[in-house]
């Protein structure tokens, strides 16, 4: 397996630390909202994230893939992050973190 990557096949790469905020949510309705989240992506945003998340592929990698730099590539994949992480709580009506 590959460094920052877990056996779940989501990457941890910059990964937050704070506690998973959906604990207690039921599953199924926790993975489709992310699912509907991760759709509302721009295509290049979600391919970046799949490569890099789900293939576990380095940023460099990635980065030559889809023909970016890196710094390009590691801002693309922190607000595609980030967009998901806000409707995921604007959907379970969680409070911004601090």
């Amino acid at each position: 397996m590959k460094p920052g990557t877990s056996s779940e096949g989501l990457g941890t790469q910059g990964a937050s630390t704070r506690p998973f905020p959906w604990e207690g949510f039921d599953r199924r309705l926790v993975l489709e909202t992310y699912r509907r989240a991760y759709r509302k992506l721009t295509l290049r945003e979600r391919r970046t994230l799949y490569l890099v998340e789900v293939e576990g592929k380095s940023y460099r990698e990635t980065a030559e893939l889809a023909g970016m730099t890196v710094a390009r590539l590691k801002a693309m994949v922190f607000r595609a992050r980030k967009k998901i992480q806000r409707r995921m709580e604007k959907a379970f009506k969680l409070p911004k973190p601090s």
